[in-house]
């Protein structure tokens, strides 16, 4: 993927194995591909789609729903783009949990920012994990593992008042080297 304005990472919620037995990553690049995305790759099989287009991004998110929704899908589509991501990075205000806990660091990557009330309420969180959230992204360190969690994306979305979708450092690091190249 070459970089410019035009390059693109769709985040697609809730993709995994109950949801590869009604559209598999390689159906997923074929339907974009034949839909007029260019240079179109996934990364892992959890919804990470990475392509080309000079759509504006409101056409994306609606043309990426309406390709999940052919394949019977009703999963939620988080735009961006590869500066972004990059921001995401260098925004991360838990530097130290990212790398002693890459597995457990996650980001959650919201469609807009949740409001000051919002924001106070994660930051207000009484579990062992620290929260914080930073415009449209909210950064969650999961001290003693993601699966005992409370602190569940249900949970997580009712504190923000919207949907998310997440992913672990390792990914969010991934996605933006393999958007750089």
């Amino acid at each position: 993927m070459t970089t410019g304005e035009h390059n693109w990472v769709a985040l697609l919620r809730a993709i995994g194995p109950a949801t590869h037995k009604v559209m598999s990553m390689s159906q997923l690049r074929q339907s974009c591909s034949k839909a007029g995305l260019q240079h179109v790759q996934t990364l892992l099989a959890t919804g990470n789609l990475l392509f080309s287009s000079d759509r504006k991004r409101s056409e994306l998110h609606e043309l990426l729903t309406d390709i999940l929704a052919r394949h019977g899908l009703d999963n939620d589509v988080f735009l961006r783009q590869p500066g972004e991501l990059r921001d995401v990075l260098v925004a991360n205000p838990m530097t130290e949990a990212a790398k002693l806990r890459p597995n457990h660091m996650l980001v959650l990557f919201m469609n807009s920012p949740p409001n000051e009330k919002q924001v106070q309420a994660l930051a207000a969180h009484d579990g062992p994990e620290t929260m914080k959230c930073i415009g449209k992204e909210a950064y969650i360190d999961y001290v003693n593992g993601v699966g005992r969690s409370k602190a569940t994306p249900a949970r997580l979305e009712k504190m923000l008042g919207r949907k998310g979708t997440a992913r672990n450092w390792n990914t969010v690091t991934k996605l933006v080297e393999k958007t750089s190249d």
